[in-house]
């Protein structure tokens, strides 16, 4: 009688575990178009608890995962996201620089520089040809401004959108850790948090969207993940990145003191010092304007040199670059301010760094731990992929724009001082301006076009030495250490942004198939499939109908002996 009893214990186990099997079958069809979800598996195992013919337990229920095949999911989407930024914010800069037609710099440039040979060609012109010479340089200047306008505008719109995607990484943060916290909780009831967990991956692939990252799990359940150098969720716990407007190096403080007014005139200064060298760089020579320009710069040297005994700064050396330029370079504590014509910050902490040329007092956005203040390093997914365009395709393309604006104001205008207008007007220069920002058709020549700088002697109208020597600038290389011409500069600008937006494409092309492919990996591990779960369902289900067989017989058997 005995057994007889220890036989309905083992046919009630074996009627739960196929009572489970049926209930998580159950589960993973109802979820089988649920997103990230894995399918649950039922562990049953022999009891061992008692004699031998005891029975089965269910042990867990266990998710299906291949958690290095999900990691490597991750990255790839990290990488995808990173070069689909990327090839958009390309696509943007390319469009900046998309000529149609005759349209854009390009075909600004070539008119400009058919102004110039037709006013050679008719000296003496009054009115018609040094209005159209006029009006084609003031198209080009609004032309280049309109690219500079253009880098602004994304580079302001990189900064929201960089905000706005550090406010849903905090939010995803502050979800994971109270998840880490739920599933401790249950686990340590014994109990399994595959549901929890499944929100929990889903999240995680979210987070890979925006931000690269690494996870460690820990014995208890609880995931740690840590993001550019930052513990940024430790178990319960959770850092708050914080997205912040950091002033460039150029601009103003709010509430300057003493020695940030002094650090700002240094900077001022070198910028003065770094157009002086290009003026320098594009005279190539030893002229009357040459010796001009460097008699002034070194007014600026010995200023600075005032205001570096007055910020006790020591250790600063202005010198000579030694390659023939006569351009020069100043260092403090060994670190470059100055190098010819590229100019690296002094900020008010005394050391120094590199600054954007685009900083034109516009604010960047920098990433940090709000409890330590210590900037975070972000290289992949959305953020990743901003914070590239933005700090290094940016400013390179726009210091190219600004690199031929200077050039080409600085060539036109060195001939242009020396030509004589129809009333034996001389001396005046063509562009004003320091850089793209400022860069305009003098305005004397735009309300007396007369004034136009033709001739090369006074007196001589139909003299038209000086219109021709601007003309010929377009064909001289003035560029790229003297290897190109402006048009070619420029032209092969459009081409770098071409090819790199080329490569972006491909980049995110690659990226996007090895994720297909990582995500099909992943469904053939974890995801649900209809015909295996109808044939669990027929395996439980006649499990459970033996088990009821087996009670009803050991039913009977008992009757009988009952009735003996």
């Amino acid at each position: 009688m005995t057994n007889l009893l220890g036989s309905l214990e083992t046919a009630r186990q074996s009627l739960n575990a196929q009572r489970r099997g049926l209930m998580v079958t159950g589960h993973n069809i109802a979820n089988v178009n649920t997103p990230n979800y894995a399918r649950e598996r039922v562990d049953i195992a022999i009891d061992v608890r008692g004699h031998s013919q005891s029975g089965s337990n269910v042990t867990q229920v266990t998710q299906v995962r291949d958690k290095i095949l999900e990691s490597r999911l991750r990255q790839s989407i990290q990488d995808s996201n990173n070069w689909s930024t990327q090839s958009d914010q390309m696509q943007q800069i390319e469009r900046l620089f998309t000529d149609l037609d005759v349209g854009g710099v390009s075909g600004a440039v070539a008119d400009f520089w058919d102004s110039w040979h037709n006013l050679s060609v008719d000296p003496e012109s009054k009115e018609i040809a040094r209005n159209v010479t006029i009006g084609r340089a003031q198209d080009l200047v609004q032309e280049l401004k309109n690219v500079n306008l253009g880098f602004q505008s994304l580079y302001e719109e990189n900064n929201t959108q960089i905000h706005s995607f550090v406010t849903e990484v905090n939010e995803l943060g502050d979800s994971i850790a109270k998840l880490n916290r739920d599933i401790a909780a249950i686990e340590f009831s014994g109990e399994t948090a595959n549901s929890q967990r499944t929100v929990r991956h889903g999240l995680l692939t979210k987070l890979s969207e925006y931000t690269d990252f690494t996870t460690i799990e820990e014995s208890n359940g609880m995931l740690q993940i840590h993001l550019g150098g930052l513990a940024f969720v430790d178990g319960d716990r959770v850092g708050t990145l914080a997205a912040k407007d950091q002033p460039p190096i150029f601009a103003s403080s709010e509430q300057p003191n003493t020695k940030s007014i002094i650090y700002t005139e240094i900077n001022q200064l070198v910028k003065t010092i770094a157009r002086k060298n290009q003026s320098i760089l594009s005279h190539r020579g030893t002229t009357a304007e040459v010796r001009q320009i460097v008699n002034e710069r070194s007014q600026h040297e010995n200023q600075i040199q005032t205001l570096f005994n007055l910020a006790g700064i020591e250790n600063a050396t202005i010198s000579d670059i030694g390659d023939g330029t006569g351009m020069i370079k100043i260092e403090v504590d060994g670190e470059l301010v100055l190098e010819g014509t590229k100019v690296f910050g002094l900020p008010d902490n005394g050391t120094t760094s590199q600054t954007s040329p685009l900083a034109n007092n516009q604010k960047t956005v920098v990433i940090t731990d709000s409890r330590s203040g210590k900037e975070v390093s972000i290289k992949s997914g959305k953020i990743g992929g901003l914070m590239n365009v933005r700090d290094n395709q940016i400013p390179r393309f726009i210091e190219r724009v600004n690199s031929f604006a200077t050039t080409l104001m600085a060539e036109v205008n060195s001939v242009h001082v020396k030509g004589y207008g129809l009333d034996n007007t001389t001396g005046i220069e063509f562009f004003t301006g320091e850089s793209i920002n400022d860069m305009a058709v003098n305005l004397s020549l735009v309300h007396s076009p007369e004034k136009i700088g033709v001739s090369s002697r006074p007196d001589e109208p139909g003299n038209n030495e000086i219109a021709f020597s601007i003309t010929a600038k377009r064909n001289e290389f003035v560029m790229s250490n003297g290897t190109q011409t402006l048009e070619e500069y420029y032209a092969s600008t459009m081409t770098i942004i071409g090819i790199q937006s080329q490569q972006a494409q491909r980049n995110e092309e690659n990226n996007g198939l090895l994720t297909s492919q990582l995500e099909s990996f992943r469904e053939s591990v974890s995801g649900v499939s209809m015909d295996e779960e109808m044939v669990n369902l027929i395996q439980f289900q006649r499990a459970y109908e033996a088990a009821a067989r087996y009670i009803s017989t050991v039913d009977q058997v008992m009757q009988t002996l009952i009735n003996m």
